[in-house]
């Protein structure tokens, strides 16, 4: 939840500071400085933040799961073509997309700020999955979806395995997932996440085994195909012949 500034102890001295600093009454202090930019002009308090939340997890909020749809689909066409995940996503496929298939489970491939660039599976399971907004262009990264395992693994920089009621969002916990880190193999920053989004099956070890495998897999053939790996190709070749030599 992002509910704005709420009224605790700290904002209540910043709000004494800030009159001291401004030369202002506490009350224009809130107005005129600290709630400038806001809409609304007045604090939240406690026990509302409270109430949202209670009502998130209960039955009445089983349709919210806090994941934002951020890129349409003509974006995300575009945005993906040009991601460095896309040319070794049809590796991943074949790797690990297929069995997640054949598991009633979908693969996912998320970017390094937790959006969902690809989301494969069967028709009926891509339906399921809908329900959620674990579809192609949503965020999933934890500020806006929670604890999940894209979003953890991306800021654990680690593969993270996050079993149904582990998931912060109600309706994310009939899921299961487990997720491994994609890195650059030269900078080895955070490219994104593979991820593997099923039922309880997903939490067993072998299942994250193979992620992590996946993702090394990734990262092995970028480094195969980078232009670092070209140049060391090219110094290794043997130099021609006397024969060989053009005359």
């Amino acid at each position: 939840m992002c509910p704005g500034y709420v009224r605790t102890p700290l904002v209540e001295k910043q709000i004494a500071d800030q009159a001291k600093a401004h030369n202002l009454p506490e009350e224009e202090v809130l107005e005129k400085v600290i709630l400038q930019p806001h809409a609304v002009k007045e604090l939240i308090e406690p026990s509302e933040v409270a109430g949202v939340v209670a009502f998130l997890i209960s039955p009445a909020g089983k349709m919210f799961t806090g994941a934002p749809i951020t890129l349409d689909q003509g974006l995300l066409n575009d945005y993906r073509a040009e991601h460095p995940l896309s040319r070794i996503f049809p590796l991943l496929y074949d790797v690990l997309g297929k069995a997640a298939e054949d598991c009633d489970s979908v693969m996912a491939v998320a970017d390094e700020h937790g959006q969902l660039l690809w989301v494969c599976g069967r028709r009926d399971v891509l339906r399921r999955a809908e329900a959620i907004s674990f579809v192609e262009g949503a965020q999933w990264d934890e500020e806006h979806a929670g604890t999940n395992a894209p979003g953890t693994a991306l800021r654990l920089d680690a593969p993270v395995t996050i079993k149904a009621a582990e998931h912060f969002v109600r309706p994310v916990q009939r899921w299961s997932c487990a997720a491994a880190p994609i890195h650059d193999p030269v900078t080895r920053r955070i490219l994104g996440v593979v991820d593997v989004t099923g039922g309880d099956d997903i939490g067993s070890p072998q299942t994250i085994a193979m992620i992590r495998a996946a993702a090394r897999m990734a990262e092995l053939s970028m480094a195969a195909k980078s232009p670092e790996a070209e140049a060391t190709r090219q110094l290794r070749q043997p130099a021609p012949t006397a024969s060989e030599k053009p005359q």
